[in-house]
C-alpha cells in the first residue's frame, strides 16, 4: 500500500456465515497517490477473496468512500465478470469556511444519501438471504 493511506472496512453485516462489506473507505492524509485507484484495487482484492456463491450471484454491491485530505468522494462498486466502480459524487470539500453554504448542503445531502443507500443495501441483503434460505443456498 502507498504511504500516507489506509483502507478500512467501515460497515459490514453478517450474511451466509460470513461478513458482507457495505462501505469500504480509503483515507489519504496527503495529496500523493490516487485514493480512487487505491480503493478500486482494494475492492477488487476484497471480491477476489469472496467464496460465497451469493456474493458472486448478486455482484457484491458496495459503497466506496475516497477521502483525500479534506475531500470526500462516494463511489458505487459491483463485481460481475469484472469489477465496475463509478463515482457517484465529485470530490466534495469537508472543511468549513471554504466556499458557500451550497457546498455544505451538497456534503449534507451526500452523507444523507449514503446513509439511505446503506440502509437499502442492508435491506437488499436481508431479502437475498431469505431467498437463499428458501432455495437452499445458505
Amino acid at each position: 500500500m502507498e504511504s500516507g493511506g489506509t483502507t478500512d472496512v467501515v460497515k459490514t453485516i453478517n450474511y451466509g456465515g460470513g461478513h458482507l462489506v457495505l462501505i469500504l473507505e480509503e483515507f489519504k492524509v496527503e495529496s500523493t497517490g490516487d485514493a480512487y485507484m487505491q480503493i478500486c484495487r482494494s475492492y477488487e482484492g476484497l471480491c477476489g477473496d469472496a467464496k460465497n456463491e451469493s456474493l458472486l450471484k448478486f455482484g457484491n454491491p458496495t459503497f466506496l468512500l475516497c477521502i483525500l485530505g479534506p475531500y470526500l468522494m462516494v463511489c458505487g462498486a459491483v463485481k460481475r465478470e469484472n469489477v465496475h466502480v463509478e463515482p457517484l459524487t465529485p470530490f466534495l470539500p469537508m472543511f468549513p469556511g471554504f466556499g458557500t453554504e451550497g457546498r455544505l448542503m451538497q456534503l449534507t445531502h451526500c452523507l444523507r444519501a449514503l446513509k439511505e443507500g446503506t440502509d437499502k443495501l442492508r435491506e437488499f441483503w436481508y431479502l437475498a438471504s431469505c431467498c437463499d434460505v428458501a432455495s437452499g443456498l445458505t
